[in-house]
């Protein structure tokens, strides 16, 4: 799914924004039977939302707004990728986003740099970074064979199980949990 797509979709739950007033001209036998033409189609659903579908007969949602004297176009996504219904909500939360000021675009922008930015400090924080940072930082400080045996033991007892999870989840009940015992290579 179409990150514009999903985060609209995801603001028009988080917003409930399930039905609104704009009267709809669409149904799914309207779209589904649309052909293409020698020159583009718009198939007008309401407030400001509509089919485009092109001479090559591709069908994409669109959604025209005015945002001060400017007016803009926001693709939501592809047909039948997209459907009708999932459409009219992704247009339901744009709208609601035009009706604060806020550009749409923007806003999904804006929401894809706050998801990456989350992912990766949540990267940088898991077991997995925290020890290779860790090796990397004693590496010198100790000899090839200790530096291999050590790598070779967290890579085939710690690190499958617990690498990719953030250090501040990790508990040390957790670690002296049985399925966790690492006694027999040296680990306690």
């Amino acid at each position: 799914m179409d990150n514009t797509l999903s985060i609209l979709l995801s603001l028009a739950s988080a917003q409930s924004l399930s039905a609104d007033a704009t009267a709809r001209q669409l149904n799914a036998a309207k779209v589904r039977n649309a052909k293409a033409s020698a020159k583009p189609i718009k198939l007008v659903d309401g407030g400001g939302m509509y089919l485009f579908i092109s001479p090559s007969g591709s069908k994409t949602w669109r959604y025209r707004y005015r945002l001060g004297e400017k007016e803009q176009t926001l693709t939501i996504g592809g047909y039948p990728e997209v459907s009708l219904e999932s459409a009219r909500q992704a247009h339901r939360a744009a709208r609601w986003l035009v009706e604060r000021s806020t550009p749409p675009l923007q806003y999904v922008e804006n929401e894809i740099q706050r998801i990456c930015a989350e992912d990766e400090a949540k990267s940088r924080n898991t077991f997995k970074a925290i020890c290779d940072e860790w090796q990397s930082a004693t590496e010198k400080t100790i000899s090839p064979r200790t530096y291999k045996h050590r790598a070779q033991m967290l890579a085939t007892h710690v690190l499958p199980k617990i690498g990719c999870r953030p250090i501040v989840e990790i508990t040390r009940k957790e670690l002296r949990e049985p399925a966790f015992a690492c006694d027999d290579v040296g680990f306690k």
